[in-house]
């Protein structure tokens, strides 16, 4: 955390009351840091009724930084990736462009701190979607975790291929509204494709890659009818 404070030298940090412990203790551990402010989200109280009340200006520009990710790097040690406006932006248009049906229920699997999220986050809430968070923990059983996806109507999300495997025994597709399901974080198996066509023939899947220096993903493709015996593609 120390680390991670230094590199990126925020100026506000909002974060939940055990996390602000732990970041209070990193900031007395190293003199060294930019100062910075840290807000306590437990404590913030309910915005105004009026939204212009609370709003406030923040200069940006397209080269702007929009957000850092950081990764384990080649070297072990966490590694800042700053992703700028100019290129949020493009990678989110082009999933629009890709992707025809736009999310009406995007399920969040990915945590924050990778930036998968960040493909749900922006693709969802910028064409009128909602974004469904699950609790904390539930893909660690994947019957509850197909039940929540059967109870919120959700249409779209986005996971590790193993997870989405995991799932598949426990749907019910004609209680689903699932339309597209797409897998990334690791290669897909082989057999994916048709365990997936199997129990949601009418839901396609696609295989997405991209490192975080491209901003989220740079190839996809719909493998809904793979069934080559070689390792399922990326896309182009």
């Amino acid at each position: 955390i120390a680390y991670i404070l230094e590199n990126s030298s925020p100026s506000l940090i909002l974060t939940g009351s055990r996390e602000s412990q732990i970041i209070e203790e990193a900031k007395a551990q190293n003199g060294h840091l930019h100062p910075f402010e840290v807000v306590d989200t437990d404590s913030i109280p309910p915005p105004s009724e009026d939204p212009t009340v609370d709003a406030f200006e923040v200069p940006t520009s397209n080269s702007s930084p929009a957000y850092i990710i950081y990764t384990s790097g080649s070297t072990g040690r966490p590694k800042g990736v700053v992703v700028d406006h100019n290129n949020a932006v493009h990678s989110t248009l082009a999933r629009i462009e890709f992707y025809k049906n736009a999310p009406k229920r995007f399920l969040l699997l990915s945590p924050v701190v990778f930036d998968s999220s960040v493909a749900g986050l922006f693709w969802t809430l910028t064409t009128g979607g909602s974004l469904v968070l699950p609790p904390p923990g539930l893909e660690r059983d994947p019957k509850a975790l197909a039940d929540l996806i059967e109870s919120e109507k959700i249409t779209h999300y986005l996971c590790l291929p193993s997870l989405h495997q995991s799932l598949l025994i426990h749907f019910s597709e004609k209680s689903l509204s699932l339309e597209s399901v797409m897998v990334a974080g690791e290669s897909c198996p082989n057999d994916l494709p048709r365990l997936h066509r199997e129990a949601l023939p009418s839901v396609t899947l696609f295989n997405e890659y991209g490192p975080t220096e491209a901003t989220v993903w740079s190839t996809a493709l719909n493998i809904t009818d793979w069934q080559d015996d070689g390792p399922v593609s990326i896309g182009k």
